[in-house]
């Protein structure tokens, strides 16, 4: 069963950080997101302690590929705005914030950053999820 602690394989594109206001967090690591039978899904979820988002705000995402692990990494056309709030919204811990679907017929491995215009911070992750 999945785990939205650990992420698929415990290999999270974004460890646990805090995304301040006004920032943004890079990529952990690049995952594999080739060959999969499906599709997979990059999953902003609520780390410790929760997330709120004040209403009017969002968080925006980029979705960096390439075909090798260690290559040049580009901007993918799925980079865009994620999430705005119609309301002030409190996510409790590991609650999902928002679902990015990714495609199984683009690169092999991609890198997943955040960024916020959010005027409070907190702590979210990012996980691989089916």
């Amino acid at each position: 069963m999945f785990d939205i602690k650990k992420g698929v394989y415990g290999e999270n594109p974004i460890d646990e950080g805090t995304l301040a206001s006004g920032g943004s967090l890079s990529a952990t690591r690049a995952v594999a997101v080739g060959g999969v039978v499906g599709r997979l899904c990059f999953r902003i979820v609520a780390g410790e302690g929760g997330f709120t988002l004040k209403s009017g705000k969002k968080i925006s995402y980029t979705v960096d590929e390439c075909d090798t692990i260690d290559g040049t990494y580009t901007s993918s056309v799925r980079s865009g705005d994620g999430h705005t709030a119609a309301a002030d919204t409190t996510y409790a811990e590991g609650e999902v914030i928002d679902t990015v679907e990714y495609p199984r017929d683009d690169k092999v491995f991609a890198k997943f950053n955040l960024s916020t215009d959010n005027t409070e911070a907190g702590k979210v992750k990012v996980v691989l999820d089916y």
